[in-house]
């Protein structure tokens, strides 16, 4: 079936003011911020072992504001586990949007399968960037072709079980009519989610440094980039479900 770029970003909105959304949403939005904390606590070790370097004016405060004084070696092995959390909660929220159910969410999309998927992922992951890295630095165009053509293998992956290999493949035959609308999503997708970004970001960020400085404003922040995430899911869901049809 051709992709709908249309109806794919009205689909993709429109699942993404439902309630199973929402609480995706806050979701991520407790994962990001987690990753926030570790991420400044591993930041703020580095700082004051001399290993990392801030601008003169700036307060190692001022550049981790979420720090928790961690050790390196805890920061970073929260770190980990954060990003296998955020792993299983992109799986269960694809989950959900190949199907038409927007109120609940089921405990097992989180669970089925976790670590074939989860270790799929990963590898898929690194061939992928491979992949199109090379393509890139063959004079772009093929980087541009290949990322068109593969994108959807993780949607492969996590809704019909289907290893990174058979993932990919399915992927560039289902895309073959279809790659510059792929691109074009894609375009789309990032300059809607840019634009709602950067103005949300402004506006939060004089409300956050009004009421309670760098902390409250990396706090709204993650919100928006959770928001910024559920409606990027939903949206590419809805355009691998018209492909696959």
């Amino acid at each position: 079936m051709s992709l709908d770029i249309g109806e794919a970003l009205e689909n993709g909105f429109n699942r993404t003011l439902t309630r199973n959304s929402a609480i995706f949403i806050g979701i991520f939005s407790a994962v990001s911020l987690l990753t926030t904390i570790f991420s400044d606590s591993l930041v703020r070790s580095m700082i004051d072992r001399g290993m990392f370097d801030v601008p003169g004016q700036v307060s190692s405060g001022a550049a981790t504001p979420l720090a928790l004084g961690l050790p390196a070696s805890v920061s970073g092995a929260l770190l980990a586990v954060i990003s296998i959390l955020s792993t299983l909660v992109t799986i269960a929220a694809v989950r959900v949007y190949v199907t038409d159910e927007t109120e609940s969410i089921p405990r097992d999309y989180f669970t089925d399968k976790a670590l074939w998927t989860v270790a799929n992922l990963i590898g898929g992951g690194i061939l992928f960037g491979l992949i199109v890295g090379v393509g890139f630095l063959a004079l772009v165009i093929p980087g541009i072709f290949l990322l068109s053509a593969l994108y959807f293998w993780n949607f492969y992956v996590i809704d019909e079980g289907q290893n990174l290999v058979e993932a990919m493949k399915s992927s560039w035959r289902d895309t073959k009519e279809n790659r510059l609308r792929t691109l074009g999503l894609l375009v789309l997708v990032v300059i809607a989610t840019g634009v709602f970004g950067g103005v949300t970001g402004v506006e939060l960020g004089f409300v956050g440094n009004a009421i309670a400085g760098p902390a409250l404003t990396a706090g709204l922040n993650v919100v928006v980039s959770s928001v910024i995430t559920v409606f990027t899911i939903a949206t590419f869901t809805q355009a691998y479900t018209q492909l696959k049809e």
